[in-house]
């Protein structure tokens, strides 16, 4: 039988409210979120090109990306585009745990859900649109789906079809899922408390899971982004394999450990100790190989980098939250009176929710900061701007690459007509190349002819050139 006592079925619900408080803060946060790197990148190439912007065959965004789509085709006005993309993200995960909730009852995975998303997000949380987040989503999705049919005695070919469609976008969606995802079904193989299948069904279902997982593989072998750090991941030596814990993305994330994601960690030792205590010895040796293995494998795709941004390298490390919770969601969060676990939960969401508020300053700084090269533009009649940087404006921007298409789209929300766009240079030189006619504008990557966008939403000036200056050129100082 599932797992569905009272206590998991009420802890469940708190999972919900915290993903609503998280939805809370993407309304909150839309500007630091939106106009912050592939989000603005992504959703200016939606509006530019008036289709979905899928990139690397990540095909389960599609769930986002159809949003600022739709809200364009509704003639809906660029800031409310804005604020729907942003928050979409967070609907999204909010309707899949519902479901789970709701329509499936399987509120173990429910709870695994909702820690997902606070255990190890700080910084994360502002790179809204990142892939790894939406593939978890429909990873639970996925689960939750295929144990539900399980139960409801659901005939096995018929299972087939949303097992392929769900397994499928969310392994596409991201490479990183098929860590938990593997581990998530093996466990619960060997748990058999919630896992409804006969060993023949068990074994097919395994072979069409390893079939798409293969499938992802070849088609990522080839792409600019996910090649190169498959094939990083897949060029290791013995060295690499013994001294991990050497390298310096596994020492700042122990780091973390202490400093940041302790309460993951104290979950984590909960759940080991409470399998151990229950003579599941191979569940936690299972567990602690599969924790260990995930290290090993972030220590070997980004062991020869120097220092992450923090934003960045959370993402990579979120999916072991859910190998590190696992233990405890299943095994010993059941055992608790509700009253115990109610508050334990609680006082877990609430100090995620400190750490993802104490990041915030650092994004809406960056927002601010943007809005003030906005408005000295404007009251300088400058409507296309090269920003010389220095350390100050790289430390607020944190990475600047996206800054174009950032500045337009904030500038379109603002109803500025013409709209203002700027793009940052490490030095004079630099700029002078980048420098296009006064007919062009400088997007993410490429000049752009403004001709091309839509009127409706970009009305760009084509009488200036780009103008060079320094911060204190610009501010008058």
């Amino acid at each position: 039988m599932p797992i569905a006592n009272s206590t998991l079925k009420q802890s469940a619900k708190i999972s919900i409210y915290a993903l609503v408080i998280l939805l809370a803060g993407a309304i909150i946060f839309y500007k630091a979120r939106v106009f912050y790197l592939d989000s603005s990148y992504i959703c200016f190439n939606i509006l530019r090109y008036q289709q979905l912007t899928i990139q690397e065959h990540r095909w389960g965004s599609f769930i986002t990306q159809m949003v600022p789509l739709i809200a364009y085709k509704l003639h809906f006005s660029m800031k409310v585009i804005l604020i729907a993309y942003t928050i979409s993200f967070n609907v999204f995960y909010l309707l899949v745990i519902l479901l789970l909730v709701y329509r499936f009852r399987q509120y173990a995975l429910a709870i695994l859900m909702g820690l997902y998303y606070v255990l190890f997000f700080s910084d994360a949380y502002f790179w809204t649109n990142n892939e790894v987040f939406q593939g978890m989503a429909w990873m639970f999705l996925f689960l939750g789906t295929t144990i539900y049919l399980g139960y409801k005695k659901v005939k096995t070919f018929v299972i087939v079809i949303p097992f392929l469609a769900l397994g499928t976008l969310a392994v596409f969606t991201h490479f990183l899922v098929i860590i938990p995802i593997v581990f998530l079904w093996i466990y619960l193989v060997m748990d058999k408390t919630n896992w409804p299948f006969s060993k023949k069904q068990t074994i097919l279902f395994s072979v069409l899971l390893v079939a798409v997982i293969v499938t992802k593989f070849i088609f990522s072998y080839n792409q600019s982004y996910d090649g190169e750090k498959l094939h990083t991941a897949t060029r290791f030596s013995l060295h690499d394999i013994i001294f991990f814990f050497a390298t310096p993305v596994v020492r700042n994330f122990i780091m973390q450990c202490l400093i940041n994601y302790w309460v993951a960690v104290l979950i984590f030792v909960a759940g080991i100790i409470h399998l151990f205590r229950n003579k599941q010895f191979k569940l936690a040796v299972f567990t602690l190989v599969a924790v260990l293995g995930y290290i090993e494998i972030m220590a070997i795709t980004y062991g020869g980098m120097g220092d992450i941004l923090l934003f960045h390298i959370e993402s990579e490390w979120t999916g072991l939250s859910i190998i590190m919770a696992c233990p405890f969601v299943f095994g010993l969060l059941p055992k608790l009176k509700w009253p115990t676990a109610a508050i334990a939960l609680t006082i877990i969401f609430i100090v995620r929710f400190a750490y993802i508020g104490a990041s915030a300053t650092k994004f809406t700084g960056r927002e601010r900061f943007m809005e003030e090269v906005l408005s000295k533009m404007k009251n300088r009649d400058i409507t296309k701007l090269i920003l010389i940087n220095n350390d100050a404006i790289q430390n607020t921007f944190i990475l600047t690459w996206a800054v174009p298409d950032e500045s337009l789209l904030m500038s379109a929300s603002a109803h500025d007509k013409p709209q203002r766009t700027f793009i940052i240079a490490n030095d004079t030189a630099a700029a002078r190349q980048m420098m296009t006619d006064n007919k062009h504008m400088l997007a993410s990557f490429e000049i752009v002819n403004p001709a091309s966008l839509n009127p409706a939403l970009f009305y760009i000036d084509t009488t200036q050139p780009y103008r060079v200056m320094t911060y204190d050129e610009l501010f008058g100082k």
